[in-house]
């Protein structure tokens, strides 16, 4: 069977799956997948007798000819789709220029061109991973083709590592031509054809929020670390028709606002990829402050306490030139900077010329260093009593950060208690505890100042935790527990 006969492919879980370095799970990596399935198409000529390119002929493309010969439009429409420079910027792309353009057609427009069904492709989907109806949804609306050139590039270059495509450099042009292969890869022999009704179900006939709470768990599992992946692909699969293996990972983001969440995310990747990252414009809805504008260089996105975070340093939503980490959700109205922009702050700048800027791994030293996700924040030291049938259950023999310590010196513990009690009074108290409690866990670690993670964790810990030092935190965790108290009282 020759190549033209297998095209148009229909966009199975296979095939996509194939066609991104990760999880299908993963709303930005779908929307990745469907790009590269029409791209595929698009070089093989959707099916005609007469390919977009040929191996044997003379005409071969290179990227430029490509997105030339992509965007343009038949008569008498013109496409002013975006070339050269102005394909390297988002807000370019975006601005109105033909409504025929390709990069205008959403997922479904890609798929009605195909003549394919959407609830065929979706079905198709769902038999093989947890994607809600609402996820698939935005999905559909999703312009595939209104990227930047690098995204583009990437793609392409992408088909040609897994072989769907060629290279040959050309002297004359002095770029890479693109080719066609003259055999598919191997993994494909039996993955291009349509779906049927009886393949299984691996998803064991989950209702629609079992559903989405198992595609909003996978999600954050090959968020997390893209190696997860193959256990997220397969952790909704069945064991003699039960399901044996389940996941649970709060998040408290709308599914609606998380997606917005990930196309940001998707942004900001594509922007590290990319030779120079640039610095980023945007309106910040702080929950402490209210809408505040801030201008930072992107460093790297965590996972915590069920949301997203981009770790970012530049002017906060405090006014200040610092760190500072910001819930992806509430990044509004995004624009990447030029460094030229005059509103870059100096410091920044002077970062940028002597090639100083900040890296993830600094973020991660930070974090070692201290306990807390607010690894800007101040940092102190912190003794902690625990009850030691608690301690030997649930403290015993588990990580809980880098300096989280056990104190097994009565000597070591005073000392320490002499060294930081707030005055004589405080001292003679925690004295007295550790007399009245000499068999218990003593534990130190250096902690974020006010960082809430911290305190949420103490909290939970509840009565089984004493905290002895510092004599603030103490006055502050006893404070909150009276104010809970009196909720009960009557």
């Amino acid at each position: 069977m020759s190549n033209l006969e297998q095209f148009p492919l229909f966009p199975n879980f296979r095939l996509l799956q194939n066609l991104v370095d990760g999880s299908l799970n993963q709303s930005q990596n779908l929307i990745t997948a469907m790009r590269r399935w029409r791209l595929i198409n698009w070089f093989y000529g959707d099916g005609e007798q007469k390919p977009h390119i040929e191996s044997e002929s003379k005409d071969e493309l290179t990227f430029n000819e490509w997105c030339q010969e992509f965007f343009k439009l038949q008569p008498p429409h013109q496409s002013n789709h975006p070339q050269g420079k102005s394909l390297e910027k988002t807000e370019d792309i975006l601005k109105p220029h033909n409504s025929q353009c390709p990069c205008y057609k959403t997922t479904k427009d890609w798929l009605d061109f195909y003549g394919i069904s959407v609830a065929q492709w979706q079905q198709d989907l769902q038999k093989h991973s947890a994607i809600s109806k609402q996820v698939f949804q935005q999905i559909l609306k999703e312009r595939l083709f209104a990227k930047t050139r690098r995204t583009l590039q990437n793609d392409i270059n992408f088909l040609k590592d897994r072989e769907w495509i060629q290279f040959e450099y050309s002297l004359s042009k002095r770029q890479n031509e693109i080719y066609q292969v003259k055999q598919l890869p191997s993994w494909f022999a039996e993955g291009s054809s349509q779906p049927t009704q009886e393949e299984p179900n691996f998803l064991g006939g989950l209702n629609p929020t079992e559903l989405a709470d198992l595609a909003q768990a996978l999600d954050m599992l090959t968020f997390l670390d893209p190696k997860l992946a193959p256990i997220a692909d397969r952790i909704s699969q069945e064991v003699s028709g039960t399901r044996r293996v389940f996941l649970h990972v709060d998040y408290v983001v709308p599914e609606e606002i998380q997606f917005e969440a990930d196309n940001l995310q998707e942004k900001l990747q594509e922007n590290w990829r990319s030779n120079e990252i640039k610095p980023i414009l945007f309106n910040y809805h702080s929950a402490r402050l209210g809408k505040k504008e801030c201008v930072v260089y992107p460093v790297c996105i965590y996972y915590v306490q069920r949301a997203k975070y981009l770790c970012a340093y530049g002017i906060n939503p405090d006014g200040d030139l610092n760190w500072y980490n910001y819930r992806l959700e509430r990044i509004k109205s995004e624009m990447f900077l030029e460094w030229s922009d005059a509103c870059i702050p100096e410091f920044l700048l002077e970062r940028y010329r002597v090639n100083n800027l900040p890296l993830p791994q600094d973020v991660q030293d930070d974090m070692k260093r201290v306990w807390g996700f607010d690894f800007y924040q101040a940092s102190r030291l912190m003794l902690l009593r625990f009850n030691r049938d608690f301690h030997d259950s649930h403290i015993k023999d588990t990580f809980r950060h880098e300096t989280f310590t056990l104190v097994k010196s009565h000597r070591e513990k005073l000392s320490l208690i002499q060294k930081y009690a707030n005055n004589s009074e405080q001292e003679k108290q925690l004295i007295g505890i550790l007399q009245r409690f000499p068999d218990d866990a003593y534990y130190t670690a250096m902690y974020r100042v006010n960082d809430n993670n911290v305190i949420m964790r103490l909290r939970a810990w509840g009565p089984n935790v004493e905290i002895l030092l510092p004599g603030d935190l103490r006055s502050r965790m006893a404070k909150d527990i009276q104010e809970t108290w009196k909720l009960y009282q009557n």
